[in-house]
């Protein structure tokens, strides 16, 4: 799977989308080279985006959304998706739903040319008991609509909670955990360790194992959905870069193109309210 939609937009390419209104309730229909997508403003609380993403070739990703959920579904064919479970890789069939708490990961190993599926998020957060939290549960095709039936779905599901730790390693956890309750903030990488009395090649080496991404590559990832969330809700691309965490617009830009193959003006609710009035 690919980056999520979060918020209030979907992800925006000026070469090649096409964005129709497609009636009163805020939808809307983007069309590229790599997925077609409709997105769904269902209230003020969840939007929801129906995507078909297409793959030149097999791949491994893997998705962290930062404070930001995720529940995702789809009917998927035999042979196209794995995901991955601790040191293993569990193969996903059938209907079936993935929720990424916030602060969570979850790792994809992608063998199929299209994948279609369904999800839904929110910039209000769920309750702290599903932070960091990944899991499977089996999907009966209902989809909720507001925060309260996310609640009671999440309370009444029957799931398999996901090891998103590929080993265990006290020095990941601990530097995950205050990346996690930093990562907005002026702080560089290397004062972590230093901070723990880490070496930095310690560090980086353990999470890099323990994660499958290095503690940099995992901050940027969060800081970019932070930037998205707020553009989501209104603030421009400037308020956006300072609030979550960056300092240099040309490093913000990277990132962003980096992370969501687009630029984050295309996520600003406002340039997308005025391209369609």
């Amino acid at each position: 799977m690919d980056s999520l939609t979060f918020g209030f937009l979907t992800l925006l390419n000026k070469k090649s989308l096409v964005i129709k209104p497609m009636s009163k309730s805020m939808q809307y229909q983007v069309l590229t080279s790599k997925y077609h997508s409709n997105v769904t403003h269902l209230n003020h609380e969840i939007v929801l985006m129906e995507r078909t993403q297409f793959y030149s070739e097999q791949k491994t990703q893997i998705d962290a959304f930062g404070d930001i959920w995720v529940m995702a579904f789809a009917d998927i064919p035999a042979d196209s998706l794995k995901l991955r479970n601790g040191s293993d890789y569990l193969t996903i069939q059938g209907p079936i739903g993935v929720f990424v708490g916030q602060f969570s990961l979850v790792e994809w190993k992608i063998l199929a040319p299209q994948i279609t599926w369904k999800a839904i998020s929110s910039i209000h957060p769920l309750s702290a008991f599903w932070t960091e939290k990944t899991f499977l549960f089996p999907w009966d095709y209902n989809i909720p609509k507001n925060l309260q039936e996310c609640h009671q779905l999440l309370s009444n599901l029957s799931k398999t909670e996901i090891k998103i730790h590929r080993k265990s390693s006290s020095v990941a956890d601990k530097t995950k955990k205050y990346i996690d309750s930093h990562f907005d903030k002026n702080l560089k990488i290397n004062e972590i360790a230093t901070k723990f009395n880490y070496s930095w090649a310690v560090m980086s080496r353990e999470f890099q194992k323990t994660y499958g991404l290095s503690p940099i590559a995992y901050r940027h990832r969060l800081r970019v959905f932070k930037a998205m969330k707020l553009l989501s809700t209104g603030c421009d691309v400037t308020f956006a870069l300072s609030e979550s965490g960056f300092d240099s617009s040309s490093q913000f830009y990277i990132h962003f193109k980096k992370n969501l193959a687009t630029n984050p003006q295309n996520y600003c609710i406002k340039k997308l309210i005025k391209s369609i009035t």
